[in-house]
């Protein structure tokens, strides 16, 4: 799935994520991951480019901050992409995330994470990757003015960290109700191989409200396939309470089962091995609330050992392989209903199911 059409699959699936940030559930919920690239997966070329989305909404505000706008603010009132180390701001705001619609024209993009409907995001899309080893490009969108009035906002960046790294985050205080989703996707050309395929993810969320809602997905791409090679979604309320209550669905598609992605032997990965692996990994804890909080273990190997990946010669007629990899997420704390609840058969490889859009 080259970048163009990753674009295109975004304006089906409507999708997004969130950055790994450990904060003080005291003050705050958040939901997010990150994902890091198959350690042995070397870019093949130059060093491409990345996209990042993201989107917040403050629907209410309850403290009593004399100097803070009280009820709902304007979403994505607050944006701006940086890079890093240096935090040298590239644009502020962010432009809406668009692509083309049909009949001409463009149309924005909604971001939908287990079920749930978040947007119009933010877009900073195609951005040039630097090769030194702690740079990186963050996006951030807020809806709230400081923290002291209690902010509703997203984050979503990729950099170098033994290897690329793209993560997400969304946070909403206490004395808040809102939205907050974002993206991070980070596709790379690779040479032909067989790849011991080792791809670590980490995972944290914790919650404010019983109601509370986060859902975290994990996806990769190849450009000789229209969807996800695989996606992982992992879902929790505020009152979760033990690995049993976390929702996961994982699926792999069709058309690399067994032979794009397979073991060592040539077999199919189980599906159903994979989510146990996960579910046996989870960590959930009680924050002194009595409120869930949900983690992996630190860069948590997601494909048991003898997992590999197949990258075949080119022919020559063929263009270079291109693989991409990408984690989304979303908190939700305004206690609706999912748009759709998270599908658990192969459709989840298909996000385009999870918005009735099949």
């Amino acid at each position: 799935m080259t970048y163009t059409k990753f674009k295109h699959w975004l304006r089906r699936t409507t999708v997004a994520a969130l950055i790994f940030l450990l904060i003080n559930t005291a003050q705050a919920g958040t939901a997010g991951g990150d994902i890091i690239a198959p350690r042995r997966m070397v870019d093949g070329g130059e060093f491409g480019s990345s996209a990042l989305f993201v989107y917040s909404e403050r629907e209410g505000y309850t403290g009593g901050a004399a100097d803070c706008t009280p009820g709902a603010l304007r979403p994505n009132s607050i944006s701006a992409h940086y890079t890093l180390p240096d935090l040298r701001t590239v644009a502020n705001p962010i432009p809406l995330a668009s692509t083309p619609a049909a009949g001409g024209g463009t149309t924005t993009v909604d971001i939908i994470v287990g079920g749930r409907r978040y947007g119009p995001s933010l877009s900073v899309g195609s951005v040039p990757k630097r090769a030194d080893p702690l740079s990186g490009d963050e996006a951030i969108s807020r809806s709230g003015e400081t923290i002291s009035c209690r902010v509703f906002g997203s984050s979503a960046a990729r950099r170098l960290r033994d290897g690329w790294i793209a993560y997400a985050h969304g946070q909403g205080f206490r004395d808040t109700t809102g939205k907050a989703a974002g993206i991070a996707f980070d596709p790379y050309p690779v040479p032909p191989a067989e790849y011991p395929y080792d791809h670590p993810i980490n995972l944290n969320m914790e919650f404010d409200r019983p109601t509370d809602r986060g859902d975290v997905e994990y996806l990769a791409t190849d450009s000789r396939f229209h969807e996800p090679v695989w996606t992982l979604t992992i879902g929790a309320n505020g009152d979760v309470k033990t690995p049993d209550q976390v929702e996961l669905a994982f699926s792999i598609y069709p058309g690399a089962q067994g032979t794009v992605l397979r073991t060592s032997a040539g077999e199919p990965v189980d599906e159903a091995e994979v989510i146990a692996r996960v579910r046996a990994a989870l960590i959930v804890t009680m924050s002194k609330e009595g409120l869930g909080q949900v983690t992996l273990p630190k860069d948590f190997e997601l494909f048991a050992p003898d997992t590999v990946y197949m990258v075949s010669p080119l022919s020559g007629f063929e263009p270079p392989v291109e693989y991409g990899f990408g984690v989304k997420a979303g908190l939700d704390t305004t206690g609706q209903p999912p748009t759709k609840p998270i599908i658990t058969d192969l459709c989840s490889a298909f996000p385009a199911c999870i918005n009735g859009l099949k």
